[in-house]
């Protein structure tokens, strides 16, 4: 995905890491694998930007009957719905 495509308000998917940044636990188990959410702080250019690495830029995103309000997540382990 593209960094400007994954801006506020687009509904994604939590499908796991896809580059450098590991899950902790076996990508089929981990709490979020599946979850739908809303991204509500999209990639800024200041803030979590990587310019080089864009599988390394952040996003917040809120994610439907997670037990967090919001998580911070790298844009690289969502896909668009």
């Amino acid at each position: 995905m593209d960094r400007f495509i994954v801006t506020e308000g687009k509904r994604v998917r939590f499908v796991g890491p896809s580059g450098v940044a590991p899950l902790t636990t076996d990508k089929e188990r981990h709490l979020l694998t599946g979850c739908v959410g809303t991204i509500v702080i999209g990639v800024s250019n200041d803030v979590w930007c990587y310019p080089d690495d864009q599988s390394l830029d952040m996003v917040w995103v809120v994610f439907e009957d997670d037990i967090r309000p919001i998580r911070q997540v790298s844009f690289a382990w969502l896909e668009l719905l």
